[in-house]
């Protein structure tokens, strides 16, 4: 027996699925993002510019919100002029990454998840 069903009466197990997410890919139309003319420096700049990692680590904390996946290879690139809340604003963050010749789009993914039941083989979450 796993710690979960001794003391809790419950067991949890990693499972793949094939679940909808949002994912972050490179347009195929990709505009050349130009730094020197997009970026601004100094007191202009605000907000901060945001890593393309912080935003896809900010989605996935987002309990029950669809998991975000990137798969540009751009995690590190800055994106300047986005507010927290425009993170999960799907039209804003689409438009912000279409300058930096990426998209977001619901696609299907095979993604482990950790699936927790109740000794009745109920499940109560999947995450």
């Amino acid at each position: 027996a796993n710690d979960l069903d001794l003391f809790l009466g419950i067991k949890g197990k990693v499972e793949t699925k094939t679940i909808s997410c949002w994912v972050v890919t490179n347009d195929p139309r990709d505009t050349i993002y130009n730094e020197s003319k997009n970026s601004k420096s100094g007191s202009d700049m605000l907000p901060k510019p945001v890593s393309l990692n912080s935003i896809i680590f900010y989605l996935n904390g987002k309990f029950g919100n669809i998991p975000a996946i990137d798969e540009t290879g751009k995690g590190d690139l800055k994106l300047d002029g986005l507010q927290k809340n425009d993170y999960t604003n799907i039209p804003v963050l689409s438009a912000k990454l279409a300058q930096y010749g990426m998209k977001i789009t619901r696609q299907n993914r095979q993604i482990r998840i950790l699936v927790i039941t109740e000794n009745n083989n109920k499940q109560i979450i999947k995450y």
